[in-house]
Order: C-alpha cells, then structure tokens, then sequence
C-alpha cells in the first residue's frame, strides 16, 4: 500500500487546513489570549496563523498542547 509512503508536506509549504483547525482548537480550548497570540505571532514573524508554515504550525500546535 501507497498509504505509509505519503509524503509530508516540505517543513517551508503552508500549514495545512487540519492545523490551522487544530490550532483555532487548542487556542480556544485553553483561552489563548489576543495578547499571547500576538506574542506568538510575533515570534514566528507572521501576520496570522493562516500565514504560517508546516514546521512552524507543528511547533506551535506543540505548544498549545504543553
């Protein structure tokens, strides 16, 4: 089966549709502030969370998860 061999998306590629729905999620889930949020933003150098990139959006989601 081709199932094992699917390829994950390059670290650099957009984060994908499952985590930005993963990380909207978590954030409402634990609370995350406007203010973290725009901390953790700022940390990855992005406009929004739409704008991160997949190892960036994993990292994140990480995070949320601690």
């Amino acid at each position: 089966g081709g199932r094992l061999n699917r390829q994950l998306p390059a670290s650099t590629s957009p984060a994908t549709l499952e985590q930005l729905d993963e990380m909207k999620r978590l954030m409402e889930e634990i609370g995350f502030s406007e203010e973290r949020l725009i901390k953790a933003l700022f940390f990855y150098e992005v406009g929004s969370i739409e704008l991160l990139n997949y190892a960036q959006a994993g990292h994140f989601i990480g995070q949320l998860n601690k």
